[in-house]
């Protein structure tokens, strides 16, 4: 597990009983609308930071993508990027309320250039339609063709083991000119997570399940 999401309010409490086990606390900013106020956004994750958040998964104002009001784009993915310094950044592009391949890579291209992104993420999970592979498809499209060291973080309906191993797969084919020499997969921590509320129950039953050797 390379990290524990919580709401803003809990991360003091989740990095006290994390310490010394090497999972970072990743919080949320702009969560979930995806609003414009670059001001409210930079005020928000500098609290975050404050409060011990080592990343923040971030919504993109994807309105102001899809009805063409860059500058408000620009500015709040701007604010995001310089109020997160030196953490790990992943802006949330809500692929759902996107819809189009199209304007998913113009947002996923945006989180990138714009944004900073170190991650780009598929979904807040509050919306009717989370991570799809046609949407993780685009998005790894855009970032191998962006000369830019970002990861990937598909969430948002991913439940079953099965599909979760399938995105990875997917991850490691489409990047795989990308890993170092010394890596056999592309979809390590670094680069590949899965937002695991619904997931990881999933997993530790199937673990249990599985005959002791």
């Amino acid at each position: 597990m390379a990290a524990v999401c919580v709401w803003p309010r809990f991360v003091e409490r989740a990095r006290s009983r994390l310490e010394g086990t090497g999972i970072k606390v990743a919080t949320v900013a702009n969560f979930p609308a995806g609003g414009e106020d670059a001001a409210a956004l930079r005020r928000e994750v500098e609290a975050a930071l404050d409060a011990g958040a080592e990343e923040v998964d971030v919504v993109i104002p994807w309105r102001a993508i899809l009805d063409d009001r860059m500058e408000a784009a620009v500015a709040t993915l701007e604010a995001g990027r310089e109020a997160a310094g030196a953490a790990t950044l992943k802006w949330i592009l809500e692929t759902g309320e996107l819809k189009t391949p199209e304007a998913i890579a113009l947002a996923a291209a945006m989180a990138i250039e714009e944004g900073g992104a170190d991650f780009l993420k598929t979904s807040t999970g509050r919306v009717a339609l989370g991570a799809t592979p046609e949407a993780v498809e685009t998005m790894l499209d855009v970032i191998s063709g962006s000369g830019h060291d970002c990861g990937v973080k598909i969430s948002g309906g991913v439940s079953e083991a099965r599909e979760a191993a399938d995105y990875m797969s997917m991850a490691d084919e489409a990047m795989a000119d990308f890993k170092d020499d010394d890596e056999a997969f592309w979809a390590t921590p670094a680069r590949f997570r899965l937002g695991a509320s619904r997931l990881l129950d999933a997993l530790i039953q199937q673990i249990a399940s599985e005959p002791k050797p």
